[in-house]
């Protein structure tokens, strides 16, 4: 079963935007790095997220598809535990107002009765960490290496056997390093590497004898037909695919209108558009002041009554054809 609570929190690491399909979307806001006065160090730069409850649609299916690559499952099977996730906030939210994620911040209903997302103070999405540390309250700290120094008394604590090797040997590698760097270029360039006119001149002869073969000639006429019938029995035949109607086919004509259905809510029209796509029909819209029709376009009235038998068993809604003038 996937955590959705922590891979919720992994995406806004890795991402500066994250839908949740009907619940709303995480958009980034950054905070450029800036001098502490008291300390006179640098804070930042500081990453945090304001929620949008009015960003619903994830056109793309970007977090179903992240998750169904990462866990190896179908993206209808990430779909379907996502929406009982959703029950349960769902859930929550009609009984305490609020829904608690225990490493990120919570869900509320705000006075509006919209949804709204408060995220802990404490965290720090610019942190290139996927699982941030739990502290008791203070921002995690994140140890620069390159600043720590070791003052010069520091080694006379250390017993004389211990004591780490002068640096002059690093300092000499450092020295040589470019030589090094330097030699193995030209042992590469003087000893390994083809010689660029030979490679030229095996070019011009491969294409020499190309050009003097006869292309006219058939080329497997020495090949027996029992060598054809292992050939033939060894290639699968493709599977066959339900062809998808699609209007839009160049030198196609359309004799007969299907109205599907005229609606009002975006949402509404997308999912029976999904719906009838996923089942071989492409259905087209057109606006109609506040409302748009959904309807699909066929060649003839045979075509026309077998589409409307499928639609009507997809919705349980009656469809209706009409020839076109």
């Amino acid at each position: 079963m996937i955590s959705f609570e922590k891979e919720i929190l992994e995406q806004l690491y890795r991402n500066d935007f994250l839908v949740l399909p009907e619940l709303g979307a995480f958009v980034a806001r950054f905070e450029q790095p800036k001098i502490n006065e008291e300390t006179s160090g640098i804070q930042g730069p500081y990453k945090t997220f304001d929620f949008n409850p009015l960003i619903r649609e994830d056109l793309n299916s970007k977090f179903y598809h992240i998750l169904a690559e990462k866990y190896f499952k179908p993206v209808k099977e990430v779909e379907k535990q996502y929406h009982v996730f959703l029950q349960g906030v769902f859930s929550e939210l009609s009984e305490n107002n609020s829904f608690d994620m225990s490493d990120l911040g919570y869900f509320e209903v705000n006075n509006s009765g919209n949804i709204d997302f408060k995220i802990y103070k404490s965290i720090n999405f610019y942190e290139d960490n996927i699982s941030p540390l739990k502290t008791s309250g203070g921002v995690k700290t994140k140890i620069n290496l390159e600043e720590i120094t070791l003052s010069d008394d520091y080694f006379d604590t250390i017993p004389n056997n211990k004591k780490p090797k002068s640096h002059k040997a690093l300092r000499v590698i450092l020295y040589l390093l470019p030589i090094l760097i330097l030699i193995s270029g030209l042992v590469y360039i003087l000893f390994l590497k083809k010689d660029p006119v030979i490679d030229k001149k095996n070019r011009s002869a491969i294409a020499e004898s190309f050009d003097s073969t006869k292309l006219n000639e058939p080329l497997f006429d020495t090949i027996s037909l029992q060598t054809d019938t292992v050939i033939a029995d060894l290639v699968q035949p493709e599977p066959k695919q339900e062809k998808i109607i699609k209007p839009s086919e160049e030198n196609t004509e359309y004799n007969y209108i299907i109205t599907v259905g005229v609606f009002r809510d975006k949402s509404n029209i997308n999912q029976l558009k999904y719906q009838l796509k996923e089942n071989g029909i492409v259905a087209e819209t057109e606006k109609m002041n506040k409302l748009t029709k959904v309807y699909v376009l066929v060649r003839d009235e045979q075509e026309a009554q077998k589409i409307v038998r499928k639609i009507e068993q997809l919705t349980g809604d009656k469809a209706v054809y009409n020839k076109i003038n």
